[in-house]
C-alpha cells in the first residue's frame, strides 16, 4: 500500500509542464522477463484481502494514463 500511495504522489506531483518522468517511463516499459507493470497493477483491481489496494491500484493507472 506503501509504495502505491508513495508512486502515485510522486506522479501527481510531478510539474505539468515536464514530459514523461524517467519514474513514468520506467513503469511503462516491459520487463526483461515480459512482465508489464500495467498488467500486474491491473491485477491489484481484484484484490479481496485489503479494500485500498483496488483504490490505490486504479489511482496509479489513471495517473501513469495521464
Amino acid at each position: 500500500k506503501l509504495a502505491f500511495s508513495i508512486t502515485n504522489n510522486v506522479i501527481r506531483l510531478k510539474p505539468p509542464s515536464s514530459g514523461v518522468s524517467p519514474l513514468e517511463q520506467a513503469l511503462t516499459q516491459h520487463g526483461a522477463h515480459g512482465n508489464n507493470l500495467i498488467a500486474v497493477l491491473a491485477k491489484y483491481i481484484y484484490h479481496k484481502y485489503d479494500a485500498s489496494l483496488p483504490r490505490l491500484a486504479i489511482q496509479l493507472l489513471k495517473r501513469l494514463a495521464t
